[in-house]
């Protein structure tokens, strides 16, 4: 792996749960839940404001347009790194009676819009912006790696009670030296009672 893809590598792959299929006219895309890129954003910066965020605002109406411009930043390692952001929104158009209409959320949208191409710079979610969202293999490959749950770690209070179902004390004591050596529980550690477990299941199973 390249290093200098190593953390866009890291980022790439979005959960498909927080996105969401758009259509507009004949084209259709698919979206990314805003608060999702922020926690990406959090859990690889710092906190808002600190670790990331933006600084030198400024939002520019025009007639029908407008305009966000800022500088994003972000920090990694403590080195912090910034670059320009830019984006635009029709803030007001007229309805089929003629009358105008505006937008009272776009100054939340143009911002929202101008952070989204800030993290897509810098690979989050980039799999979306890939075009990888359009094949359906893709996407089902991601839902059942996201729903994915690592299975608990049984306690050792678990392991006895298996254990003592099909043997007595004396015989569940041997049955654990030969799996791990040891012959006190008390001086098990998690990976010794996981061993201790997967060996009770494959006995159970064959």
């Amino acid at each position: 792996m390249s290093e200098n893809l190593k953390f866009w590598n890291s980022v790439e792959r979005t959960d498909p749960s927080f996105t969401k299929k758009v259509s507009y006219g004949q084209r259709s895309f698919t979206t990314i839940d805003a608060y999702y890129q922020i926690k990406t954003a959090t859990e690889k910066f710092g906190m808002f404001g600190d670790g990331w965020g933006t600084t030198v605002e400024k939002f520019t109406f025009h007639e029908s347009l407008l305009v966000y411009e800022a500088v994003f930043f972000y920090t990694i390692n403590d080195k912090k790194f910034e670059f320009p952001i830019a984006s635009s929104i029709i803030w007001k158009n007229l309805d089929k009676n003629g009358r105008v209409r505006v937008d009272d959320e776009c100054v939340k949208k143009v911002k929202t819009d101008a952070l989204t191409k800030a993290f897509s710079f810098l690979g989050i979610n980039a799999d979306v912006f890939l075009g990888r969202f359009d094949d359906n293999r893709y996407v089902n490959q991601l839902k059942k790696e996201f729903n994915e749950k690592p299975k608990p770690k049984p306690t050792a209070k678990e392991v006895i009670d298996l254990l003592l179902k099909s043997m007595n004390v004396e015989e569940a004591r041997e049955f654990c030296i030969q799996v791990v050596g040891k012959e006190s529980s008390s001086e098990w550690t998690s990976d010794d009672i996981q061993k201790i477990y997967e060996k009770i299941k494959q006995t159970e199973e064959s």
